[in-house]
């Protein structure tokens, strides 16, 4: 573990998906960290920069981003974690309305990460 920053947020467009979609970074606690709108209509992995976020070794922080058509997720498999570097990603969570923090646990994976230095 280890302190850092975050300064990009990401996720992954899946063929179909119309509209523009905000990508939000939140603490676990639901304040918002940092947010970015992506308004093209390229598939797959799209990046979008934020001002960077300084984040707490041993912290969660949650990543979000809306859906409007269509989305890609995994049926199931981040139940106990996934550790790449310094970073675990844990389950997914889902939620509504727009711009809330999500706080329906599953063990899927949406497919929402981040850039962290």
């Amino acid at each position: 573990m280890k302190n850092g920053t975050i300064t990009a947020l990401r996720f992954y467009r899946a063929p179909g998906e119309t509209g523009s979609n905000t990508v939000r970074l939140w603490s676990d606690t639901g304040l918002q960290l940092a947010a970015a709108t992506y308004s093209g209509s390229d598939t797959g992995w799209q990046q979008l920069s934020i001002p960077g976020v300084s984040i707490t070794a041993g912290t969660r922080y949650r990543v979000s981003f809306n859906t409007n058509t269509m989305q890609s997720k995994t049926d199931c498999g981040l139940g106990s974690g996934v550790t790449n570097g310094f970073l675990t990603a844990y389950q997914g969570f889902w939620g509504q309305p727009m711009g809330v923090m999500p706080t329906n646990a599953s063990c899927s994976n949406f497919f929402a990460d981040v850039i962290f230095e």
